[in-house]
């Protein structure tokens, strides 16, 4: 049997190696937009907005968004900031959970002097994204840029919040996650002597990156002059000066329910 002879067309493989190295060109060029628009994405939304949008584990659960304002904001009466943000939560099926005035800053510098923490639940973490990524947030929040403003959101849910009495709010940039659990509870073992507890220990994301805060502390008492009673204990004020070994930029407020 006479043996087959391999014939070659030089013009045909040129033609499809040139074809495949322009087709790996476009495909690594896609490569390069696809990367370059999850790079411009990741900066835009940042990495909590990331997983409540597409993690199903964040997305269809309730999420709170805290939304700390300042004086000059609240100026405004009920075209405040904090006012049209609550119209805009009330658009995502949210709700004003619970709203507080300060009425000291008990630590921190004068430009932490927020006029109130006003604390928002969704009943979908989606419904956050949706929000902050609409343009009628962009809208509100254009009008206000000059002014400085705190939103952060949680997964978190307090363990209820009165209306009447005192809180206490406590914001950290927690260097060492895993210490600052027992600082908490000893800074919390003396509050039943005031009449007072913790309600809230809960981790948190800055969803506009203007602040390190990564953990919120709320502790309810019966009244203002408890709340500051605690303050002022020696054990407190020790016990806050050792948390500084894990956790820095401290703030700290007494709010009355409003």
């Amino acid at each position: 049997m006479p043996r087959a002879t391999a014939v070659y067309y030089p013009s045909l493989r040129r033609g499809l190696d040139g074809l495949l190295s322009r087709s790996l060109g476009w495909f690594l060029l896609f490569l390069l937009v696809l990367g370059a628009v999850a790079a411009i994405v990741l900066r835009y939304l940042g990495p909590t907005m990331i997983g409540l949008a597409f993690d199903d584990d964040q997305r269809d659960v309730p999420y709170y968004l805290v939304s700390l304002v300042k004086r000059d904001e609240a100026a405004s009466g009920t075209q405040g900031f904090a006012a049209q943000l609550a119209q805009l939560v009330a658009a995502e099926e949210g709700h004003l959970l619970w709203r507080g005035v300060t009425l000291q800053v008990a630590e921190g510098r004068m430009r932490d002097e927020w006029q109130g923490m006003w604390l928002f639940e969704f009943a979908r973490g989606g419904g956050v994204v949706e929000m902050l990524t609409g343009s009628g947030y962009r809208t509100v929040a254009d009008s206000y840029a000059g002014s400085k403003r705190l939103i952060l959101g949680t997964r978190t849910a307090p363990d209820g919040l009165a209306g009447t009495g005192a809180a206490v709010m406590s914001l950290f940039e927690v260097k060492q996650q895993h210490e600052f659990a027992g600082e908490v509870r000893a800074l919390a073992a003396n509050l039943v002597s005031f009449q007072g507890s913790l309600i809230w220990d809960a981790p948190v994301a800055d969803l506009e990156g203007n602040a390190p805060f990564n953990r919120l502390l709320v502790f309810e008492f019966v009244s203002r002059a408890s709340a500051e009673a605690w303050l002022r204990d020696p054990q407190t004020v020790t016990q806050r000066a050792l948390i500084r070994r894990v956790a820095s930029s401290a703030v700290t407020l007494v709010l009355q329910p409003s």
